[in-house]
């Protein structure tokens, strides 16, 4: 995989720090009513995507 794109970094600390922001920020969401959905796997263009009741979608 290395050969077509950038092979994924180490996520250390900084990651974890990451991962755990990214999960509060969606817990939060969905309290507040939003659909949240997230990629499967690393080395995608957004983190999240965010759905509103309007079925607007939103990225990040």
């Amino acid at each position: 995989m290395g050969f077509f794109r950038p092979t994924p970094k180490e996520k250390g600390i900084k990651g974890a720090m990451g991962a755990e922001s990214e999960a509060v920020i969606a817990a939060a969401l969905i309290k507040a009513g939003y659909t949240v959905l997230t990629p499967n796997g690393y080395m995608h263009r957004y983190d999240l995507v965010i759905e509103d009741a309007e079925c607007q979608l939103f990225e990040r």
